[in-house]
């Protein structure tokens, strides 16, 4: 069982990402988004437009991240650093595509 349901399980919360885990990162996330509300929450057949996909794979992609670079990873062409490329080039992606350009613009400068 992993840390992330273990929290959800303790929390009362059916999704993983409504935890105390991930909120923080979408309260980062909102900001430098373009869309009008928050991360809500929905999921299940509630689930019609996708609107909250894109916070949920780019926090969870952060997490990735930190726990990768905290591993001492750095981006190389080896496995680790690899693994650490693709990772942060899905985020970027997900950033760019999916409403949240003024996070983006960060990673342009």
């Amino acid at each position: 069982m992993g840390f992330e349901r273990l929290v959800s399980i303790v929390q009362h919360k059916t999704p993983n990402y409504d935890t105390d885990v991930f909120t923080p990162h979408f309260a980062a996330i909102h900001p430098t988004s373009e869309t009008p509300c928050p991360y809500s929450g929905i999921f299940g057949t509630d689930f019609a437009d996708g609107v909250d996909i894109a916070p949920r794979v780019v926090a969870d992609h952060i997490r990735t991240l930190m726990f990768v670079v905290a591993d001492c990873a750095t981006p190389s062409v080896e496995y680790r650093g690899f693994m650490l490329r693709r990772v942060l080039r899905r985020v970027l992606r997900w950033v760019l595509r999916r409403g949240l350009r003024r996070a983006g613009r960060a990673f342009n400068s």
